[in-house]
This record gives C-alpha cells, sequence and structure tokens, in this order.
C-alpha cells in the first residue's frame, strides 16, 4: 500500500547486461480524483542517469465500505425489538469530508405498493382476531447514527443502522449518504 509516495516502482534494484531491457512496474496510489505527476529516477552505475515521466489521473471516490450498502438486510426480526448493524465507512482522501445520511421520500409506485399491502393486512388481520387496533401512523423504523459527521483525512467512522418496528411485513426503507469534501 502507498501512504507516503503515489508511485512506487515494485523492483527497486536489477542488474543489466550490455544491450539488455528490463521492464520495471511501477503501482500508482492516487488518493484523490485529481492528476498526478513524478519522477522516477533511476541511478546507472557505469552510464547516463535517466528520468522516467510518471503520470496518473485519480478516479472516483476516497470514500471505501467494505460492505455493500446497496441493500442492508435486517432479517426477520420480532416488532418492537432494536436490532443494530454496524458498517465502517474510510476516508482514503487527503480532504476531510462531511458525510451525511438523508432519508429517501418513497416513490409514487412505492405508495400504491404500500396501499395494496395495508388492503391485504387488514384482511389478514380481520380473519385472524376480533380485537380491533387503531391503526399506527406511518413511522420510520430506520435511523442511521450519526447522521452527520465530519470525517478527517485517512480515518474511519462505525455507523449504527438501526431498526425497531412496531409492524409485522417487510419494511423498505432508502437512504443517501451525500458528502461534502473539503469546505466546498
Amino acid at each position: 500500500m502507498c501512504i507516503r509516495d503515489r508511485f512506487r516502482p515494485i523492483q527497486k534494484h536489477g542488474i543489466l547486461k550490455s544491450n539488455e531491457s528490463m521492464e520495471v512496474e511501477v503501482v500508482c496510489c492516487p488518493d484523490d480524483a485529481a492528476k498526478f505527476n513524478d519522477i522516477l529516477h533511476f541511478v546507472i552505475k557505469e552510464g547516463v542517469d535517466c528520468d522516467v515521466q510518471l503520470k496518473a489521473q485519480g478516479q472516483g471516490f476516497t470514500l471505501f465500505c467494505k460492505d455493500d450498502l446497496t441493500n442492508i438486510n435486517f432479517g426477520t426480526q420480532y416488532t418492537y425489538r432494536n436490532v443494530t448493524k454496524e458498517i465502517l465507512i474510510e476516508n482514503k482522501g487527503k480532504k476531510p469530508q462531511k458525510l451525511q445520511w438523508q432519508r429517501k421520500k418513497p416513490a409514487e409506485n412505492d405508495k400504491g405498493r404500500k396501499k395494496e399491502e395495508e388492503k391485504g393486512n387488514k384482511k389478514e388481520d380481520k380473519s385472524k382476531t376480533d380485537i380491533q387496533t387503531e391503526e399506527m401512523p406511518p413511522d420510520q423504523c430506520f435511523t442511521i447514527v450519526p447522521d452527520t459527521v465530519v470525517l478527517p483525512p485517512r480515518t474511519g467512522i462505525m455507523f449504527q443502522f438501526r431498526a425497531n418496528s412496531t409492524k409485522k411485513g417487510k419494511i423498505p426503507e432508502q437512504f443517501q449518504l451525500t458528502t461534502v469534501i473539503g469546505n466546498e
């Protein structure tokens, strides 16, 4: 892993005979989505030293998570029971990042599906029992703690995904992680 140097040659020493050539593998570890330039200097005994220009372009994000965040499945759980999953997110970049979790509003087709599920649940409930209960408001059962944090460079934070439901059945919710790098 490159920590100080973005470019690192795999082989640092070698011996070549006259008119012989060798390939030198260089590993690049960019820590930001930016352009990087460096010079690889070869010291040649009994010859002329040689410099090679190295260039790279960082891509992607500097946040890293080994877990898949597209779907966090809590599995089958009892109602009114607190369940927690912890997930580590790391800032591998060189700038602080402000992370904020926001709950996404359900789409229109989700509302139609929820109405159908409620109708199905009401029919189910009537056949099972004669006791009528007040209909609970459609509150959210998932929370993320902390919901906002400033993550310094080259550090990580353990987010807690908490679930507690008062209703039975599958309860999907969506969250979005937004980041602000540095003072942007």
